[in-house]
């Protein structure tokens, strides 16, 4: 099947070397837009993953705040539903003390401004052998939440 636009079989290895440089001069182009748009891929998944954990501390927020509405209702809080305290006092022997209103207060690690200490008090494991029960102190700031003690015992507190 010869043509007109047929290579003779003696320019063959240059047609060759001229598609490789072509080739290798395309590839030079498309090197450093690869680079750019990966660089800009990394920065949008890095942007993608904070507004994500942003979102789910949003969430959580709301979670605490509408369980220290509903903590006082409950018939037994921590059991099958995360009860949450403001906190009456952090103990050295690994006790952290409910109290029904703001009391303790810690500093916002970024603005520095005093927030009350808030608590959350649950079953973490419930067997016939065994129960795991866990409370965590921590602070609300600055959109953020910052844990500050957490203790477990296998036995209420």
């Amino acid at each position: 099947m010869n043509s007109d636009r047929s290579i003779e079989k003696a320019a063959i290895p240059k047609f060759l070397e001229e598609q490789a440089e072509k080739t290798r001069n395309r590839l030079a182009q498309l090197g450093p837009k690869i680079s750019s748009i990966g660089e800009d891929i990394t920065s949008k998944q890095k942007e993608f993953k904070a507004l994500v954990d942003e979102d789910k501390t949003s969430c959580r927020i709301i979670e605490i705040i509408e369980g220290l509405e509903r903590t006082p209702a409950m018939k037994d809080p921590g059991k099958d539903d995360t009860a949450y305290y403001y906190v009456k006092d952090m103990l050295p022997e690994d006790d952290i003390v409910p109290y029904g209103i703001p009391y303790c207060y810690h500093p916002c690690p970024a603005c520095k401004e005093g927030v009350p200490i808030l608590m959350s008090y649950e079953q973490i494991y419930d067997s016939p052998e065994l129960d795991i029960w866990a409370k965590k102190a921590f602070i609300i700031h600055c959109d953020r939440i910052t844990e500050l003690a957490s203790v477990t015992k296998p036995h209420r507190f």
